[in-house]
């Protein structure tokens, strides 16, 4: 299994915040740190543009990850990752690859090794990180005025802890065979499955108020 963590280099919302220090190390090394704890990986690899977020890696982490760097049309603003995915696959042999986000660093490494554990035990070709939303949600039908309930019956209101929960990607991570991101150019395809990820653990840091958010979450724990 390998881990792959895309660092773009290109940041508007917050410069340079993969490597901006938050709570006492650069921001991508907080997933870093979780995946080389987990054991669970054969490889880690970086896949980035940027030479100093290379070098910053290296002086963290020097042979423990490998740093493979990118061609700048897969650095834009529209790259979608599953073409980073790709290109880390033409060089490299493995069954499945891990794909974990820098700007999720509440990633612990228990979350990778249970994880791990049960896209094995399942069979799962892909799983994705979601956490539980208890909240009664409406789909938006033809026209704007118009709604539809998604998870409960508005003529038979439950209380709110009995409401079917719904599920919406953390972002965390996402496992993926080889075959899937193959055949398909996806990271999600086949038998899908699902990580829990608790909701006080779930942050995706695209904003400052986002980034004094995860830090604040990072050094209560």
């Amino acid at each position: 299994m390998l881990a792959l963590i895309p660092l773009r280099g290109g940041s508007k919302g917050i410069p340079g915040k993969n490597i901006k220090e938050i709570a006492g190390k650069p921001l991508c090394q907080w997933v870093i740190d979780a995946a080389l704890q987990s054991q669970v990986f054969d490889r880690v690899v970086i896949s980035t543009d940027s030479r100093k977020i290379a070098d910053t890696v290296y002086g963290w982490n020097g042979s423990r990850v490998d740093v493979m760097m990118r061609p700048p049309e897969l650095a834009e603003d529209d790259t979608p990752t599953e073409a980073v995915m790709k290109h880390v696959a033409e060089t490299d042999q493995f069954d499945v690859m891990c794909l974990i986000q820098a700007t999720s660093p509440l990633t612990t490494a228990y979350d990778l090794r249970a994880a791990r554990a049960k896209f094995i035990s399942w069979g799962c070709d892909s799983m994705v990180t979601v956490t539980k939303l208890n909240k009664f949600v409406w789909r938006p039908a033809e026209y704007d005025q118009i709604v539809e309930p998604i998870n409960y019956t508005p003529t038979t209101r439950p209380m709110r802890q009995n409401i079917d929960h719904v599920y919406v990607e953390s972002g965390n991570f996402y496992l993926t065979r080889r075959w899937v991101l193959d055949r398909l150019s996806s990271r999600l395809g086949g038998l899908i499955c699902r990580y829990i990820i608790d909701p006080e653990r779930v942050v995706d840091i695209d904003t400052l108020d986002d980034f004094k958010e995860a830090e604040r979450c990072l050094y209560c724990t």
